[in-house]
């Protein structure tokens, strides 16, 4: 009996995140002196988000976090720059039109599904982390948060109750990985 909790606790742990969504690739350019980013995900909840955004009663909302430090030998990390950036969607049913709200504005869609889209890798994220120096001992920390209430289960059934569904992934890269100089 032991001996199977003792397998459940190490799957749950370390093998079925592996299966989850998480981020697949991460890229960082330079423009003069500012970093764009781009963020490309593994497994993204396309089917769930949208059919949660058709049910057009709560918001979806993606949180990104990105904080740029400097590691130190036998020493904390110092922390160098922190960045929060906030995609809010929703339906307006008085204007019958999905909206995508973040930092920079609102947009409106017609089709829940070019909403998804929009949504399903951030691309050219202009981080406002202004670089002077070299990047090679700075490192990238990111972790993205899903958050959506749904009436469906995980097989995608329908059920009474509403389930809040919070999805996480996190990254730590140096700059040294993923920044690109073409």
């Amino acid at each position: 009996m032991k001996k199977i909790l003792l397998t459940l606790i190490l799957f749950f742990c370390f093998i079925s995140p592996a299966f989850g969504f998480k981020m697949a690739k991460i890229k960082v350019y330079r423009f003069q002196d500012q970093l764009i980013l781009s963020l490309f995900y593994q497994d993204f909840p396309t089917q769930e988000i949208l059919l949660s955004l058709k049910e057009q009663k709560n918001p979806i909302y993606l949180r990104f976090s990105f904080e740029v430090f400097k590691k130190r030998f036998l020493l904390p990390d110092v922390l160098i720059h922190k960045e929060l950036y906030i995609q809010k969607l929703y339906y307006s049913p008085e204007e019958n039109l999905y909206f995508l709200e973040d930092n920079f504005g609102i947009k409106s869609f017609e089709n829940p599904e070019d909403l998804v889209l929009k949504i399903q890798f951030l691309d050219s994220y202009p981080l406002r982390f202004q670089v002077k120096n070299d990047l090679s001992n700075l490192y990238l920390k990111t972790n993205v948060e899903i958050t959506y209430q749904t009436h469906l289960s995980k097989d995608l059934r329908f059920t009474k109750n509403q389930h809040k569904i919070r999805l996480k992934a996190e990254n730590t890269l140096p700059f040294d990985v993923i920044y690109r100089k073409d």
